[in-house]
């Protein structure tokens, strides 16, 4: 029989080629890779299932549970860009959540809810894979191991009813921009200072102002950012941007990192805001260009 989850509940995600889901080195930093490994029954081999909208699963790895707030996880987010998993705090987007398809035999398969990818299990030690469906791959036929002591009930082969859950933070509308957000937000925590929430008014400033930088081919401030917000219908009362582009600062971790190294761009992460958007657009040979705009309500 089938097993599909159970909301809460703690599974161990095993291929049919043997290997299985597991958290490298047992560590929960941000973009740490999630591999194919030979079992060992560590926590860093267990997934927390929470149900979401659509039918669709949030899978936290069991060294985050209960160990967080509510939309502070770390979970399995397909990394689009390489078609691979790894690590990440929870945002919510269509890259961190999953369907689980009957693949017969007791089989299941986990789709992205951002495309039509499989996860799928390599060799041991590599990155678990995010790759076009093959129906008789073994490296994408999963079973779901329930982890004695996890929460909620074995699945019994039913399939579950979605149960209230935390939700994530506000963190933003697209991945890129919902990832940028929650790493800051991630940094504004350890430095005990207020939550940004997401405000879709404030994204046209953020989308121009890394386009107009791309078109330069130059890092800068070239956007008027609060007559965007106001054309947008956003009454501020403060305002800021931090900005940046360079082949080397190609994701969401080494952007808002290098913002943190630099002491001008760190004290507007730091500032008192309350709201924020960002994005990201490429000039004609690649380089990302980034914009991220904060924003006090009048």
């Amino acid at each position: 029989m089938t097993e599909f989850p159970q909301n809460g509940q703690v599974y161990t995600l095993q291929s049919q080629s043997g290997t299985v889901a597991d958290v490298s080195s047992s560590s929960t930093a941000s973009c740490n890779r999630i591999q194919a490994w030979q079992p060992n029954g560590s926590k860093a081999q267990t997934w927390v299932f929470w149900a979401k909208e659509n039918g669709t699963w949030l899978l936290e790895t069991g060294l985050t549970k209960g160990t967080h707030g509510p939309g502070q996880a770390m979970v399995m987010d397909f990394n689009y860009n390489a078609f691979n998993t790894h690590l990440f705090q929870e945002h919510g987007n269509d890259n961190q959540r999953w369907y689980v398809e009957d693949a017969g035999d007791g089989w299941v398969r986990l789709k992205t809810a951002r495309g039509d990818g499989y996860l799928t299990a390599d060799r041991v030690g590599s990155a678990l894979g995010v790759w076009q469906l093959d129906p008789n791959g073994s490296g994408q036929r999963w079973k779901l191991l329930p982890v004695a002591g996890g929460t909620g009930n074995s699945g019994g082969g039913q399939r579950p009813q979605p149960q209230p859950q935390p939700q994530p933070q506000p963190s933003g509308g697209g991945d890129i921009e919902g990832q940028v957000i929650a790493l800051v937000n991630a940094y504004r925590q350890r430095r005990g200072l207020a939550q940004l929430q997401y405000d879709g008014r404030l994204t046209p400033a953020a989308t121009a102002s890394s386009r107009e930088q791309a078109r330069r081919h130059e890092q800068g401030h070239w956007v008027a950012i609060g007559d965007e917000f106001s054309r947008a219908g956003y009454r501020w009362g403060g305002f800021g941007e931090v900005a940046g582009g360079a082949p080397i600062w190609k994701n969401p971790p080494e952007m808002v990192q290098a913002w943190i190294d630099h002491p001008p761009h760190d004290e507007i992460l730091r500032g008192d805001f309350r709201a924020a958007g960002a994005a990201r657009a490429y000039a004609g040979d690649g380089t990302p260009y980034w914009s991220m705009v904060f924003a006090r309500p009048m």
